[in-house]
């Protein structure tokens, strides 16, 4: 009885919301902070300055990035 009506509302949810699980994140949107290989040297610089910001990590509340 549940099954069928869990299974029933997982289709109607994958067909209601497709192109958002298939939507393709990019890696900055889900880890900010996280160094890219591939990004060109200044903006390397860059994320090495914020990540080691302490007066940002103060007002932000994030303890360690």
């Amino acid at each position: 009885m549940y099954r069928g009506h869990l299974e029933m509302l997982h289709e109607d949810l994958k067909r209601r919301f497709h192109d958002i699980l298939s939507a393709v994140v990019p890696n900055w949107v889900t880890d900010p902070f996280a160094s890219d290989q591939d990004a060109e040297l200044h903006l390397q610089e860059e994320l090495v300055d914020l990540q080691s910001n302490d007066e940002l990590k103060l007002r932000l509340g994030y303890a360690a990035f």
